[in-house]
C-alpha cells in the first residue's frame, strides 16, 4: 500500500481539530488559546520526528541553531490556527483581524474570468476561502486528493453543516475536463503546492539554500487550463491577527514543445522564490513537519521507517 509522509500528516490534522474542537466549543477561545501550550507541549515530546523537522527548518531560516523557544511557538501557531479555524467555520469571523494586500491584483482577474489559486501550507487557507466565499462573491474549487477531501469535509460538517465544501479530486481520469469546467463557468480553482505523493511528478529547485522536490501537477495543470495564475499567502501573525498577501503569478503558463522540462523548471522555480520570501517574512507559518531536504529520499516517496517513526508524523 502507498504510504506518504503527507497522509501521515493529515490524518494527525484531523485528530487534533477534533481535540481542539471539544475545548473550543465548551470554553471559549481566549481560554482554548492557554490550553494550547500543553497539547504543543505533548507534541514537542512526544513527536520528534516534527520536532526535529521544525528545528531544521527554522535554523534554514534564521541562518543559526532555532532554539527550543523557537521550535515549540513553531507548534503552538499551527494549534493557533486550527483554533480559529473553528470559529471561522461557525460563521464568528469578527474575532479577527484580516488585513489584505494585493486585492486589487485579485479582483481584476477574477471578474474577467476564474482562475488558478495555487498556495502552500503556509498559514490558514481556510481564511482565504471562507473570505473570497463572503466578501467576493467567489465560488471556490478545492483540488485535492480524495481521502484527504472526505476527511476535511466530516471536520467541516461536524462544525456547521450549512458549509458546502467544495472538493474537485485530483488523480482522476476526468479531473482536468472538471476542472476546465469550473474555470468556463468564471469559478475558482485552488491547490496546495509545497507537497508530492509517491507518483507524482517532481522538479527539483532551489530552497533556502539547497535541493528541495516539488509537484509538477499544479503547474502542468494551470499550462493545461491557459488559466490566470494567482499565488496566495494567508499569513497568521500572532493573536487574532491575520495577514492575506495575493500575487498575480502568471496571466498563462507556457511550457513551449522542445522545452517544455526547462520551462517547467523555471515555473516552479518561480514559484519556490516566493514561497521561501514569505517563509522568511512569516517563519512561524510554513505547517510542513518534513525534512525536506534529505539527502537520500524526497517527501512523498515510500521511506523505510519503522512503525515509531511513521507515527511520529501525525502531528498537528
Amino acid at each position: 500500500m502507498r504510504k506518504s509522509w503527507d497522509n501521515h500528516q493529515e490524518r494527525g490534522s484531523v485528530l487534533a481539530m477534533r481535540l481542539i474542537t471539544w475545548i473550543a466549543l465548551i470554553i471559549g477561545r481566549p481560554i482554548a488559546r492557554l490550553l494550547l501550550f500543553p497539547i504543543c507541549f505533548y507534541f514537542y515530546i512526544f513527536i520528534p520526528r516534527a520536532r526535529r523537522a521544525s528545528k531544521e527548518y527554522l535554523t534554514r531560516v534564521f541562518h543559526r541553531r532555532a532554539r527550543i523557544s523557537e521550535v515549540f511557538r513553531h507548534f503552538y501557531w499551527f494549534a493557533s490556527t486550527i483554533l480559529d479555524k473553528i470559529f471561522m467555520f461557525r460563521g464568528d469571523c469578527r474575532k479577527f483581524e484580516l488585513n489584505k494586500y494585493g486585492v486589487d491584483v485579485l479582483r481584476d482577474v477574477a471578474a474577467r474570468q476564474g482562475c488558478l489559486f495555487v498556495g502552500s501550507h503556509l498559514g490558514s487557507f481556510d481564511i482565504v476561502r471562507i473570505s473570497g466565499t463572503r466578501r467576493w462573491n467567489m465560488i471556490f474549487n478545492i483540488m485535492m486528493y480524495e481521502d484527504n477531501a472526505q476527511k476535511m469535509q466530516k471536520v467541516v460538517a461536524s462544525l456547521n453543516k450549512s458549509i458546502l465544501v467544495k472538493v474537485l479530486p485530483i488523480g482522476g481520469i476526468d479531473s482536468l475536463i472538471r476542472a476546465k469546467e469550473c474555470v468556463d463557468r468564471g469559478e475558482m480553482l485552488a491547490i496546495l503546492a509545497d507537497r508530492t505523493l509517491s507518483g507524482d511528478k517532481i522538479v527539483k529547485v532551489d530552497f533556502m539554500g539547497d535541493k528541495i522536490h516539488l509537484p509538477a501537477g499544479p503547474f502542468l495543470t494551470a499550462a493545461a487550463l491557459k488559466t490566470p495564475v494567482i499565488l496566495f499567502f494567508p499569513l497568521y501573525m500572532g493573536g487574532n491577527r491575520y495577514e492575506v498577501h495575493f500575487e498575480l503569478f502568471s496571466e498563462v503558463i507556457t511550457l513551449t514543445r522542445g522545452n517544455r522540462d526547462k520551462d517547467l523548471q523555471r515555473w516552479v522555480q518561480r514559484y519556490a522564490d516566493r514561497l521561501e520570501f514569505y517563509c522568511r517574512y512569516a517563519p512561524y507559518n510554513w505547517f510542513n513537519y518534513f525534512d525536506y531536504w534529505r539527502k537520500d529520499s524526497r517527501p512523498g516517496s515510500p521511506e523505510k521507517e519503522s512503525a515509531d517513526e511513521q507515527q511520529t508524523a501525525q502531528i498537528p
